[in-house]
C-alpha cells in the first residue's frame, strides 16, 4: 500500500473512507432484520394471527439463518419505575365504564395527569422497543408483535 500511495496520492482518501466505515455500520440505527406489527382492538385476534404467522414463516427463516420471534406489547411492565408503580396500584380498583358513563354527554378534557401517564406509557413502550426488538432486529431476525409503541 506505501508504493501505491506514493504514487496515487488520493487512494489515501478511499483508505480512510474504508476504515471509518467500519465502526459507523456498527453504530448505524438502520435495522437489518423485518419487524411485522399487528394493530386492532383486544380480542380481535391479533396475538393468535401472530403466533400463526411466526408459524408460516418458520421454514423461511431457518433457511435464511434467522430466527423468528413472537413480543406481545401488552401489559408487561419492564421499566422498573413501572414495575414499582404496577405493585403498588394492584389493591386499588380500576375505573369500569357503565352505560351511564358511557352516556354522559359532557366529557371531560385530559388534565394534565391524564397526559403525563399517557407520556410516561409511551416511555415505557419506547424502552421496551430499545431494549428486547431492537437488537434481534440489528440481528437481521423477524420479529412479529401484536401492538406496536404508535398504538397508543
Amino acid at each position: 500500500w506505501s508504493t501505491k500511495l506514493i504514487r496515487e496520492p488520493r487512494t489515501l482518501c478511499y483508505l480512510i473512507k474504508k476504515i471509518l466505515k467500519i465502526p459507523l455500520r456498527k453504530c448505524s440505527l438502520k435495522r437489518k432484520g423485518c419487524l411485522i406489527s399487528f394493530i386492532g382492538v383486544n380480542g380481535s385476534g391479533k396475538s393468535t394471527f401472530s403466533k400463526k404467522l411466526l408459524e408460516v414463516y418458520s421454514k423461511t427463516t431457518q433457511h435464511f439463518g434467522k430466527k423468528g420471534y413472537y413480543y406481545y406489547y401488552g401489559w408487561k411492565p419492564t421499566f422498573p419505575l413501572t414495575k414499582i408503580l404496577s405493585r403498588l396500584n394492584k389493591n386499588t380498583s380500576m375505573v369500569s365504564f357503565d352505560a351511564d358513563t358511557i352516556a354522559q354527554k359532557n366529557v371531560r378534557k385530559p388534565t394534565i395527569t391524564q397526559e403525563c401517564f399517557f407520556i410516561y406509557q409511551w416511555i415505557e413502550y419506547l424502552y421496551r422497543y430499545v431494549t428486547e426488538i431492537r437488537p434481534k432486529l440489528k440481528e437481521g431476525h423477524l420479529v412479529v408483535t401484536d401492538r406496536y409503541i404508535y398504538d397508543l
